[in-house]
Parts: structure tokens; C-alpha cells; sequence
């Protein structure tokens, strides 16, 4: 018996080295598999966390800056969605004063325009409100030039950036004055840029008639068989 101790000695301690082998190669296949399932969640955690408060300052900044920029000098843009329309407001919105951009009947419709100029605000981070506006009296409109639609379709895609809106949407609720208010109730002075038709004027004129400081008009009406296209 004595002669086989030492051999049954180590072959126990043969075995529990085997065991104790296999346990580690379990524990260090599971534990990078548990790490990386905690690291993943936490990395998730965090960059959900750091997004929302870039977006929340993002929104105070903008806020802040739009206060602070106009100190109560305030534009007000009444496009028809025309594109040469656009490099205005890209213009202009770099100076923090426009406070909002009416968009009516002209070459895009106002619906339909003002998904567009959404869009366009949007791919440059301008915080700008964009409201639908008026429609004119087809019947006082005149012919259309033949090239019309595809002026308005062009317009209305930002040249094909869009899908086709639609044919249809419901109609804005509420009316013009009433959305422009609140964002005019700063303002000391407002100039009135008017691109396009005078309709929606006629219809939050008293509004901003009080601060109105002056307007620019370049465009007309829609345009006729004599107008040249403003798609340009």
C-alpha cells in the first residue's frame, strides 16, 4: 500500500490539474463574453445619454442665440418656394433675425413648399419656422406658361433632393396671423422680405404693419406665358 501512495498521489493531483485546467479555459471564455456584453450596454448607455444633451443644447444654444442675435430686429421671409429663394434664406439666416418664412401659392404651393424649405432648413441646422401660407384665385391667375408644372415639380423637389410630395395634403389648420404671432411678439422692427406673391401679406398684414420697417419685392405673380422661369 505504501509503495502505491506516491503513485496514486499524483495521479489525483494529474486529475485535479486537468479540472482545474478545464475551469480556467471556461472562466476565460466567458468572462471577455460577460466584459464585452457590460462594456456594449454601458457604450450604449452613454452614447444615448450624450446624444439627448447634445440636442437639448443644441436647442438652448439655438434659442439663446436667436434672442440674443436680433435683439427685436427681425426679418420676416414670404417665399413662394422659387429655388433662386433658398440662397436668401441661406443668406439671411446667417445673420439669427429671421424669425420665420411664410411660404405661399407661387411656383410651389404652400403645403408642398413648405415641406421643402423644411427640408432645406433642416440639412443646414437653421431653427426657422416654416409656415404654410395663402393660395391665389386661379381664375385671376391668367394662362400658365407650358413649362409651368415642370417649374412647380422642380421647386417642390429641391431639383429632384425630394420625393414627390403629395398631391393632396390636408390643409394647415388655423391661419396665417394667427401661427405668425407668437414668433413676431419680440420683435421692435420687422423687415418684411416678400419673393413672391403679395397673398399671404393680405392676410397677416396687421400683424406686422405696427413694426414694419419697409419690403423688398422681387418676384411677381405666378408666372405666365411672358414669365420667365425662376427656377434658375
Amino acid at each position: 500500500m505504501a509503495e502505491r501512495t506516491p503513485g496514486m498521489r499524483a495521479k489525483r493531483w494529474g486529475v485535479a490539474c486537468i479540472l482545474a485546467g478545464l475551469f480556467l479555459l471556461l472562466l476565460a471564455g466567458t468572462a471577455p463574453a460577460q466584459t464585452a456584453s457590460r462594456t456594449q450596454a454601458d457604450q450604449t448607455r452613454a452614447d444615448q445619454t450624450r446624444v439627448a444633451q447634445t440636442r437639448a443644447d443644441e436647442a438652448m444654444e439655438a434659442q439663446a442665440k436667436a434672442d440674443a442675435e436680433h435683439h427685436g430686429r427681425c426679418i420676416l421671409i414670404d417665399s413662394d418656394g422659387g429655388l433662386d429663394d433658398y440662397r436668401a434664406v441661406a443668406m439671411l439666416g446667417l445673420t439669427g433675425r429671421v424669425v420665420a418664412i411664410v411660404m405661399t401659392e407661387g411656383l410651389s404651393r404652400p403645403v408642398q413648399g413648405t415641406r421643402a424649405m423644411k427640408a432645406a432648413l433642416r440639412a443646414v441646422r437653421f431653427r426657422i419656422p416654416v409656415i404654410p401660407g395663402g393660395s391665389g384665385s386661379e381664375a385671376a391667375r391668367g394662362p400658365l406658361d407650358p413649362e409651368f408644372p415642370a417649374w412647380r415639380e422642380t421647386a417642390e423637389s429641391l431639383n429632384g433632393l425630394l420625393t414627390p410630395p403629395e398631391e393632396n395634403p390636408p390643409a394647415p389648420a388655423g391661419d396665417i396671423a394667427e401661427a405668425l404671432r407668437p414668433h413676431l411678439e419680440r420683435c421692435v422692427r420687422v423687415s418684411l422680405l416678400v419673393i413672391g406673391p403679395w397673398t399671404s401679406f393680405l392676410r397677416y398684414a396687421a400683424e406686422v404693419l405696427e413694426k414694419w420697417t419697409g419690403s423688398s419685392r422681387r418676384a411677381g405673380p405666378t408666372p405666365t406665358r411672358s414669365a420667365a422661369s425662376r427656377t434658375g
